[in-house]
């Protein structure tokens, strides 16, 4: 049953508006069970997809004119830590 407040305003309505406010003002995803923000997100990257440290399979940074935007350089060290799909992704 649902309650009136004292101005005649129901409770559930003004739960359920307040929490699509939540919803709509702080946007956030699930990333591995947990809400996280956007920003959130981006700094889960791992390091080498990072803008300052995104490089070419030979090493060239964005702005060298030779850059081969169609590859990226993983790092061995973090290679020999990646599963079986991880490799296939990346």
């Amino acid at each position: 049953m649902e309650q009136e407040g004292s101005e005649g305003t129901n409770h559930t309505e003004d739960g359920l508006k307040k929490k699509i406010e939540e919803i709509v003002v702080t946007p956030q995803k699930s990333y591995g069970g947990f809400k996280m923000t956007p920003e959130e997100i981006k700094d889960a990257r791992p390091y080498f997809i990072k803008e300052k440290y995104i490089r070419d399979a030979e090493m060239r940074k964005p702005n060298e004119p030779e850059f081969d935007s169609s590859t990226l350089y993983v790092p061995e060290k973090e290679w020999k830590n990646f599963t079986p799909a991880m490799k296939q992704y990346w």
